[in-house]
């Protein structure tokens, strides 16, 4: 500092007088030391507030997390309390639907037996054991004479032929199938054209109405033998709900008789045009059983006598004398079975079961799928109608 300038501050103090001095020296005393107190006391007080606030903000957030984890910890109860419901519910659904199924099973079964018991008592019993040979005897001396004669042949080819070409081709048509009904009768021979005229074209019945006719106008062995047994026959028949019912002689395969009298009858079924279709193949099986009390069937399929339409046979040996003289054929279809399988009891608007057979194609209808998946349609459209899934 130049003396200038400390010479005009002393200058100043100089000026003042003692009181003033006196005055601004407590001042100073007085107001600095507050001010710095004051100071010392704010910083104090700001970081007494800021650490009272971070306390309280810590709490806060304690308090907080303590609920968010109590709240998730909840959450967590319910939604393990849920996914054990919903697996609960879905393996009570499952057990619902075993159970189902497995009853299901049990009817199907339970109807398959009852057919497999009549099939084999009734070919058993007395009045069936004592028809064929009979009736092998009848038809083969009537068919035998008959074919003999060329003008009674030719009557019945010519019978047989408007009815093949006639009623039974429309009958086809009418389910919009096909049919080769020329080939059919070119593989009938003249014993079986004779005694097909007699009981089916010369019938005066329509066509599956021919069973009502229990004998001919023509008298003949046969004809008074058919007359003897045809009502007992059709009444088992139709008390027992098959389609059709058959005799047939073991040494020949020749169809002796049937109820219905469609185009198989007199046929044979170890060489004729019906050997390789199923009936002839559960002939050919039955004939070749172990035991006279078994029986054998053939799955679902296509059957041309009965107008293309899907059914089933059963078959069992006859014995007479002591010997396997033929076999018993039942036809039957799958009406029953559909009838079942319908029952959808307990399993709501959206659950059903169904029959798939090997093939992987239905044997019952389905109620939610009808345009490819009921039986008819299923056969029809196998590409289409196959249930070729894990559940099958």
């Amino acid at each position: 500092m130049s003396r200038n300038q400390g010479g005009k501050k002393m200058g100043m103090l100089g000026g003042m007088n003692l009181k003033k001095k006196l005055l601004l020296a407590f001042l100073a005393v007085g107001v600095i030391p507050f001010t710095v107190v004051g100071i010392v006391a704010l910083q104090q007080t700001s970081s007494g507030l800021q650490a009272a606030a971070y306390n309280q903000l810590q709490a806060v957030r304690d308090i907080k997390r303590g609920q968010l984890e109590r709240f998730f910890e909840d959450r967590k109860s319910d939604t393990m309390a849920l996914v054990e419901t919903a697996a609960t519910l879905s393996q009570s659904a499952f057990q619902k639907l075993e159970g189902t199924r497995n009853n299901k099973k049990r009817q199907i079964e339970r109807y398959f037996k009852n057919i497999q018991e009549q099939v084999v008592t009734f070919s058993g019993g007395r009045m069936v054991s004592r028809a064929l040979p009979m009736l092998s005897e009848g038809f083969y001396f009537d068919a035998e004479e008959l074919a003999e004669e060329e003008e009674v042949v030719e009557a019945a080819t010519s019978s047989l032929q408007s009815y093949y070409e006639g009623p039974f081709t429309a009958a086809h048509n009418e389910r919009s199938r096909t049919v080769d009904a020329r080939s059919l009768l070119n593989g009938v021979s003249d014993q079986a054209r004779v005694m097909q005229a007699r009981y089916i074209s010369d019938n005066s019945h329509p066509l599956g109405q021919k069973s009502n006719m229990d004998g001919s106008e023509e008298a003949s062995s046969y004809n008074d033998l058919h007359m003897m047994f045809h009502r007992d026959m059709r009444e088992f028949k139709e008390n027992f709900g098959f389609s059709d019912l058959y005799l047939v002689n073991g040494e020949s395969g020749d169809v002796v008789y049937s109820v219905n009298k469609d185009i198989d009858f007199a046929t044979s079924l170890s060489e004729g045009p019906f050997s390789s279709s199923p009936i002839g193949r559960v002939f050919q099986q039955a004939m070749a059983l172990e035991f006279d009390r078994g029986f054998v069937q053939v799955d679902t399929s296509r059957y041309a006598p009965a107008y293309g339409e899907l059914v089933n046979f059963v078959a069992s040996p006859i014995v007479s004398g002591g010997e396997r003289v033929g076999v018993l054929i039942l036809q039957f279809k799958q009406d029953q079975i559909i009838d079942i399988m319908a029952d959808t009891s307990g399993m709501g608007e959206t659950g059903e079961t169904i029959l798939v057979g090997p093939d992987y194609l239905m044997r019952s209808d389905s109620r939610l799928e009808k345009q490819f998946h009921t039986l008819e349609n299923s056969f029809s459209n196998p590409e289409q109608g196959k249930v070729d899934t894990a559940a099958t």
